[in-house]
């Protein structure tokens, strides 16, 4: 009886992107950039808070390596994206809204997600994506925020950022779509060839 190899959290279109392996990889970039940015921000020393938190992410990023490392790649794929998100809009609410360089981690936290969970994984934090940017945008506009910027935020930001995060699943689906049906492609060629090398020893074994 062939033992079948488990089937990932992720779509099966894209199980050769979250592959355990792979995984791994994922989670071990994610985690430096991590230390990169937390060690700048440390840095500045006017954002601690920040700092703990993207410490508390990279602490879990570890763990997920070690399970991921162990066959156990579920605790990984969820729950770095998830942290992700929320460090980047904690640091966006309390440093300048809509408009701090801490937004653009939203787009790379959707494409991390994708690659963890599948399409349907980019789309569902694309969805957790817009509703962090609408909080973040209300309370920018009604002056909630600590750094509030209501005179330069509209609800059209709060939109265009919603269409961002959405077409960046967008794409990242078209792209995951293709080198799936590229894999898929390159698979069926090798059994094919493979099977035609099957034939021909027949055929010179019956000569």
């Amino acid at each position: 009886m062939n033992s079948k190899p488990s089937t990932p959290v992720a779509t099966k279109g894209s199980n050769f992107l979250t592959s355990d392996k792979m995984v791994v990889n994922i989670l071990i970039v994610t985690a430096i950039g991590m230390a990169v940015i937390a060690a700048a921000v440390g840095a500045g020393r006017d954002n601690p808070l920040t700092v703990q938190i993207l410490i508390g992410a990279i602490i879990v990023d570890i763990v997920g390596i070690i399970l991921a490392s162990r066959g156990i790649a579920l605790p990984g794929r969820v729950l770095v994206p998830g942290i992700l998100t929320i460090a980047a809009g904690f640091v966006a609410y309390t440093r300048g809204g809509l408009y701090h360089i801490a937004v653009a981690g939203f787009p790379v936290v959707i494409v991390l997600a994708g690659l963890l969970l599948g399409v349907r994984g980019s789309f569902l934090f694309a969805t957790f994506a817009s509703i962090a940017a609408a909080i973040i945008g209300y309370a920018d506009i009604n002056g909630i925020s600590p750094f509030s910027q209501s005179s330069r935020t509209g609800y059209d930001d709060i939109a265009v950022a919603a269409t961002l995060f959405f077409v960046t699943a967008i794409v990242l689906r078209v792209i995951i779509v293709r080198l799936t049906e590229s894999v898929q492609e390159a698979e069926a060629f090798g059994q094919a060839q493979e099977t035609a090398n099957i034939e021909l020893k027949k055929l010179q074994g019956e000569l």
